[in-house]
């Protein structure tokens, strides 16, 4: 996850960071990343952007 975290922050596509981390699909990356953070990884990459 904070691998995640830090390559979303440097724009990578979510399809990218999805199969480097070993997930079968974006979907199941996705699925994951809000469980976890209770956001999207589209929201997340937002919300950060918009703190930096």
């Amino acid at each position: 996850l904070f691998k995640a975290i830090e390559w979303l922050g440097i724009k990578r596509t979510m399809t990218e960071i999805a199969f480097d981390l070993g997930y079968a699909s974006p979907s199941a990356f996705a699925y994951m990343f809000r469980m976890e953070t209770g956001y999207t990884p589209s929201q997340w990459q937002k919300r950060s952007m918009s703190q930096s």
